[in-house]
């Protein structure tokens, strides 16, 4: 089973989320904060990883240039899903090493297409 983890601090988007995940039959790990979310996607290997940028300890900005610096996850979809909406964070995410930004709220299908886009399934 593909595994997504999605490093978040609210457990209501957790909770959304984990459900539209397990609907699409994929495995979804949490996290709620950057350094538990580097400890997990270095202990699971995920397949896709989704990142909230504020997060209580380390932007998630910060938590993508970390994973991205280590060789297991140099092409790991790295997704934000973040309330953050700016231009200049969504380039600096692309520039970061996310492969797609999200803006929440997001709506159910447009982030079932991106997710399964980084899966390689077609929709």
């Amino acid at each position: 089973m593909q595994k997504v983890l999605y490093i978040e601090d609210s457990a209501i988007n957790t909770y959304i989320v984990k459900k539209i995940i397990s609907d699409l039959g994929y495995q979804m790990i949490t996290a709620y904060d950057g350094a538990e979310g580097i400890t997990q996607a270095e202990k699971i290997t995920p397949d896709l990883i989704l990142i909230d940028l504020v997060l209580p300890d380390i932007h998630g900005v910060d938590v993508a240039k970390h994973l991205r610096s280590l060789d297991t996850f140099k092409t790991t979809p790295i997704i934000a899903l973040t309330a953050t909406e700016s231009p200049a964070m969504k380039e600096e995410c692309l520039a970061a090493g996310f492969n797609d930004y999200l803006e929440k709220p997001v709506s159910k299908t447009r982030l079932i297409t991106t997710i399964e886009k980084f899966m390689g399934i077609s929709v």
